[in-house]
């Protein structure tokens, strides 16, 4: 195992953070700026830019809770964390904060943007976000099936699937279905479609949805 203690500077879009080593950039999944950790190089093949797993928390971030996930959390291996809730180790305004950095930033760079007309910009809760912690707000979910049956997100950049008893962001109609009560063996993958309209719909593989009627607005 080729470990390096990695300090956390910045967060990329797609919910990594960022650190380097002798000027090469490392993605790091699980992490928050101004945190150091112990990380596992997983990715060294090109020259600039390598991947990593955090194995431990050396100095947290004040804005580190609990995973909302615990098949997701920091204290399994790497390899057996859920993949999905980039975010969930972090607290809910802090997120919003740290989402709005790398917004800002997009703008600038690859949108033309003046530093003045980005900073203007702001990620914000949507009514009744604060109240749910974030949680429960995912109409689709696609899980995927074990040798089992057990349905679960796949691991970090694999397609190990690890099973999950709890899915924290869909919606309350998804948790409330018994989508994981249920075994699907021989499946690959299971979406769960929460309608205004027709209620909870299970897909299994490649199944086509009988008419789903939806309200928006």
């Amino acid at each position: 195992m080729n470990t390096v203690e990695l300090e956390i500077t910045t967060m990329a879009h797609g919910g990594s953070g960022i650190g380097r080593i002798d000027g090469r950039v490392v993605f790091c999944p699980g992490v928050i700026p101004g945190e150091v950790v112990e990380a596992e190089l997983v990715e060294t093949s090109k020259k600039s830019l390598w991947r990593a797993e955090a194995i431990s928390i050396l100095t947290p971030s004040p804005h580190r809770v609990p995973h909302i996930w615990a098949e997701a959390d920091i204290s399994r291996k790497p390899d057996h964390r859920a993949g999905g809730a980039d975010y969930g180790h972090i607290e809910l305004a802090h997120q919003r904060e740290l989402k709005t950095e790398i917004l800002r930033d997009s703008l600038q760079r690859f949108g033309g943007l003046t530093s003045s007309l980005a900073h203007n910009v702001r990620v914000e809760s949507v009514p009744g976000d604060d109240e749910r912690n974030g949680l429960e707000w995912r109409t689709r979910v696609t899980l995927h099936a074990d040798a089992s049956g057990r349905l679960g997100p796949y691991a970090e950049r694999s397609h190990t699937v690890i099973p999950v008893t709890s899915v924290p962001l869909a919606s309350r109609g998804i948790q409330k279905s018994g989508l994981l009560e249920t075994t699907y063996e021989g499946a690959d993958s299971v979406r769960a479609l929460d309608t205004t309209g027709s209620g909870i719909r299970l897909v299994i593989d490649n199944q086509s949805p009988t008419d789903i009627t939806e309200r928006v607005g």
